[in-house]
C-alpha cells in the first residue's frame, strides 16, 4: 500500500502515481528500495536465462558480465555478485586498466560460489589509463588471482594492435603454457581488507 511505502521510505506520497524512481545515487529509503528492486529484477532475469540454457543447451556455459568491481564509475559497479551469480557458470568483469585488479579478483573469489569461474575483460585502447604497463598488469594479476579467462575487447587491427602485441604474448606465454605459475591463494598471513 502507499501507506506502507511511506512508512518504509519516510516519504509522504499521496498515491503510487506520485512516485518517481529515484536517481541511481539516491541513498534515502526510496533509493535503497529502488536499488533492491533493480537488483532483484536483474537476478530474476539472469536466473531465468540460466535455467533456459540448462534446459536447452546443458553442455554450454552461461556467463554474465558486469562493468566493474573497483572504480570511480559507481553506476557501472556492483557489489551484489554473490546472489547475481548463483546460477551462472562464469562471472566476467570489465574493470578499467588502472583499477585495483588484485582487490577485484580477490573480492569476487571471496563472495561468489566456488562453482563460478572468473573472467576479466581488458577494454580497448581508448581508455584514459590505457598503456602497455597497465594492460600487462591487468592480465597478469587477474590470472594470478584465479581468472580462468581474460579477454580483450574494443581493439582493432590498427596501430594499437601492434602497440599491445607483446603484452598479449607475455600474458599468454606466462599463464596459458604448460609451466603456468600457481594461482595465488589466501593464507592465514594474507592481508585482510574490510569493505562496506
Amino acid at each position: 500500500s502507499i501507506d506502507q511505502l511511506n512508512r518504509t521510505t519516510g516519504k509522504n506520497f499521496k498515491s503510487f502515481e506520485d512516485v518517481t524512481p529515484p536517481s541511481c545515487d539516491a541513498a534515502d529509503g526510496l533509493g535503497q528500495l529502488w536499488f533492491i528492486y533493480r537488483h532483484e529484477s536483474l537476478k530474476g532475469a539472469i536466473d531465468k536465462l540460466a535455467a533456459a540454457q540448462d534446459e536447452g543447451a546443458p553442455d554450454t556455459k552461461i556467463a554474465v558480465q558486469f562493468g566493474s568491481v573497483w572504480g570511480s564509475q559507481y553506476m557501472r559497479a556492483t557489489a551484489g555478485f554473490a546472489s547475481l551469480c548463483e546460477n551462472v557458470d562464469v562471472l566476467w568483469v570489465d574493470d578499467g586498466p588502472a583499477a585495483n585488479h588484485l582487490f577485484s579478483m580477490d573480492y569476487m573469489r571471496t563472495v561468489i560460489p566456488a562453482s563460478v569461474e572468473l573472467a576479466q575483460e581488458i577494454d580497448g585502447p581508448l581508455q584514459i589509463n590505457a598503456s602497455p604497463e597497465n594492460y600487462l598488469n591487468q592480465g597478469m594479476q587477474c590470472f594470478e588471482r584465479g581468472a580462468k579467462y581474460v579477454s580483450s575487447a574494443n581493439f582493432h587491427m590498427d596501430s594499437n594492435y601492434e602497440k599491445y602485441r607483446t603484452v598479449w604474448h607475455t600474458i599468454a606465454e606466462t599463464w596459458l603454457g604448460k609451466n603456468a605459475p600457481a594461482i595465488a591463494n589466501p593464507t592465514p598471513d594474507s592481508p585482510v581488507m574490510t569493505v562496506s
